[in-house]
């Protein structure tokens, strides 16, 4: 796969769908608001972030 971090896609577009798309997206499948679905998904980034789980497409698909 290959790594589009910087080459193609920019920080920008990386801040804007792990921020905020993701997050309401994941708000709308589960109920529930914004807010809490950022702050969900921003505890389950914490605990991979630096690790190889990081990277893991597999990972984020569950």
């Amino acid at each position: 796969m290959l790594d589009m971090d910087g080459t193609l896609l920019d920080l920008h577009f990386d801040s804007h769908f792990w921020l905020e798309y993701v997050p309401q997206k994941f708000a709308e499948e589960n109920d529930m608001t914004y807010e809490s679905a950022k702050q969900e998904l921003l505890g389950r980034y914490r605990e991979v972030e630096g690790t190889l789980e990081w990277y893991c497409v597999d990972h984020w698909s569950r």
